[in-house]
């Protein structure tokens, strides 16, 4: 993985989760943390931090000073 795809993949990574956390804080401010799209959207945020960190524990995150570890 290139550099340039690991930043690609972080940064959606990280605007996907930033997102689905955002929905689901708009859900508790409004008292709605129940029902279908409540489920939807923390099933949302779940998925969001796996894709983090599927990110982060790729080749390229866990290089140390732009690295490949072996």
């Amino acid at each position: 993985m290139t550099i340039e795809k690991f930043e690609e993949d972080l940064a959606l990574a990280r605007t996907e989760l930033a997102a689905a956390t955002a929905d689901v804080m708009a859900f508790v401010r409004v008292g709605r943390a129940f029902g279908e799209q409540w489920e939807a959207a923390v099933e949302r945020e779940r998925e969001g931090h796996k894709r983090m960190q599927r990110v982060l524990n790729s080749p390229r995150g866990s290089s140390v000073d732009g690295k490949q570890e072996p």
